[in-house]
């Protein structure tokens, strides 16, 4: 269980991604094993983006008073934030693409 201290320090990071990100996509990674989490992980960082898990609580609390807020509601399982600053139909690509080639 993470402390009080890395709960806040996970907090603003969290802030500061949602800030300096303008593309921002909620997704489950349930049902990926390990190899096909890193391949994805792999293929976003090759487009300019960024993969993370997320808490989710934590996240809907980074969110509060954000135009996007309402899509951290109601998050349950497993989630992760992709993110890009500057490419964001590059980014969906890559995850439309990853997801033909690995149906779950």
């Amino acid at each position: 269980m993470k402390t009080r201290a890395e709960k806040i320090e996970e907090l603003a990071l969290l802030k500061e991604t949602f800030a300096e990100n303008p593309v921002l996509v909620l997704c489950s990674f349930q049902g990926l094993n390990v190899d096909a989490d890193a391949e994805l992980r792999g293929e976003i960082r090759k487009s300019g983006g960024g993969y993370r898990v997320i808490n989710n609580r934590l996240a809907r609390v980074a969110a509060e008073g954000e135009s996007y807020a309402s899509a951290f509601t109601g998050l349950k399982g497993m989630t992760s934030l992709v993110y890009a600053k500057d490419d964001p139909v590059g980014l969906v690509k890559v995850l439309v693409d990853y997801s033909k080639k690995n149906p779950l």
